[in-house]
């Protein structure tokens, strides 16, 4: 074992405590997502997803949509696999148990060669400690959790994109230059390209302005850099992201979608931009910055433990500051005013995800630098590491407290009400069925049904399901229908 790690390994054995206190927050949060996923379910466009495949297959339903309606091909390919694995009925913990396993080796990977390419080694607890935290702050400074997350076709257009680029990042800082790094490499980010279309500009963008900034300091003159062999990855990540983004820019389902939006109105488009800016800024004074402090203080204690171990740098923090800053404020308005003019609108929060992203990011960097920094001028504290874990351990409690009843809840009733219409349909019964709505479902993405049979999102729950007669919700009613004996049914006509 080489000799810098057997300094991290004896350096981490010394501090039990803050071991235990890292676990625990990690630990809450694995509980967490799991379990929300482990009471999530099927929710409104999951059911016409669940249908086309049911009827029309695999192959046959990727290309309606990209033809018709939603061109986002690589998120496609990748709900019409999970259509044919899950069932409207299934809880979707092996879903997001699966995200999370490809979230952490992502990450994980990333973070390492990161690390390594800066000569900054820790070792595997730290590192693996770390993946979740940035996983875990990436989760709750998300905007509008319980859509982009929660709801299974928006996950594959939202959050996959997010974790193939962390991968595509981590093949980018390898200092392997293989063919085989550039083939994972080129799949991660033609993966990431062809989801939602605000993340993909924003990250061709980054990927450009360093390309350019990068060859001005250095003149244009590629071979005299050093660093050449990680900008020519960059510029490969950058064309197949342009590439995967251009399948989805000019596709049939695109032009076609682009007719259903409201006429473009300059004025309206301004206004949607100014009133998204001023929610932004007011979500992240109000609701998230309760969890942006305290991620920071964690971060901080990494950097401080990798100045014990070999402090090699010096940043000036406060630069680092403003320019982290900086960017993150230009980058939100860019995605603000991506969206706004791609919806001609308010775009939904969902399409704010790499913002989100980029705060995860930007916010490790200001914590890492800091404690890193301090630790260099025994200003540090470990308190701060504490007051931060203790932050997330109470945060990541009361979310359990308020969400898993409420999740459980919302499960329960959703299970009974699809067993009751299975029973239906098992005993032949044709007439319009009237529905109790589903509860509250706290973070999980609600998505119900309608009071009209006609609703296109009626007739997709319906054909999901396979039944042989409508269904719609009835407000008077509260509870589930029953399903023994089959004379019990509730029945509206």
């Amino acid at each position: 074992m080489p000799d810098t790690e057997q300094s991290n390994n004896i350096k981490e054995k010394k501090y039990p405590f803050r071991e235990v206190i890292l676990i625990s927050v990690n630990l809450l949060f694995i509980i967490l997502i799991l379990v929300l996923g482990h009471f999530n379910r099927f929710a409104a466009d999951d059911f016409i997803n669940f249908k086309n495949i049911r009827y029309s297959g695999f192959w046959d339903t990727f290309t309606f949509f990209y033809h018709v309606w939603n061109p986002r091909w690589t998120s496609n390919l990748f709900m019409n696999w999970m259509m044919i694995i899950f069932n409207p009925g299934d809880s979707l913990f092996l879903y997001y148990f699966f995200l999370l396993i490809l979230f952490v080796i992502a990450v994980f990977r990333m973070l390492k060669n990161v690390l390594t390419l800066h000569n900054l080694n820790t070792g595997g607890f730290l590192l693996i400690n770390y993946t979740l935290i940035f996983i875990s702050g990436f989760f709750l400074l998300t905007f509008g959790i319980d859509e982009t997350w929660f709801w299974m076709c928006a996950s594959t257009i939202y959050i996959l994109p997010v974790i193939t680029t962390c991968h595509g990042i981590s093949f980018i800082f390898s200092e392997k230059n293989n063919i085989l790094t550039y083939i994972l490499l080129i799949i991660s980010f033609l993966i990431a390209g062809g989801g939602n279309e605000p993340f993909a500009i924003v990250i061709i963008s980054i990927l450009i302005a360093i390309i350019v900034n990068t060859l001005k300091k250095n003149h244009f003159s590629i071979q005299k850099l050093q660093i050449r062999f990680f900008i020519y990855k960059i510029m490969v990540a950058a064309v197949v992201m342009i590439v995967s983004f251009s399948i989805n820019a000019f596709s049939p389902g695109d032009a076609r979608r682009q007719t259903f939006l409201p006429p473009v109105d300059i004025l309206h488009i301004i206004e949607a931009i100014g009133y998204s800016c001023v929610i932004l800024l007011k979500d992240i004074a109000l609701y998230k910055l309760i969890y942006i402090i305290p991620y920071v203080f964690l971060w901080s204690y990494l950097g401080a433990m990798i100045t014990k171990i070999k402090p090699q740098y010096v940043f000036d923090f406060f630069k680092i500051i403003k320019q982290v800053l900086a960017r993150l404020i230009i980058l939100a308005v860019i995605t603000i005013i991506i969206s706004s003019v791609l919806i001609r609108g308010i775009p939904p929060q969902r399409t704010l995800i790499v913002v989100s992203f980029l705060i995860a990011i930007g916010f490790a960097i200001i914590g890492f630098v800091m404690g890193y920094m301090w630790s260099l001028t025994k200003m540090y504290s470990y308190k701060v590491f504490y007051t931060g874990a203790i932050a997330f351990i109470i945060i990541f409690a009361v979310i359990m407290f308020i969400q898993f009843p409420i999740a459980e809840k919302h499960a329960r009733f959703y299970d009974k009400r699809i067993r009751a219409l299975e029973t239906a349909t098992r005993f032949n019964h044709n007439e319009a069925f009237g529905l109790a709505p589903l509860p509250p479902s706290g973070w999980l993405y609600h998505g119900d049904i309608t009071k009209d049979t006609a609703n296109n999102l009626n007739k997709d729950y319906r054909d999901a399901i396979g039944l042989h007669f409508n269904v719609f919700i009835d407000s008077t009613l509260t509870e589930p229908p029953s399903i023994d004996p089959p004379d019990m049914l509730i029945i509206r006509h």
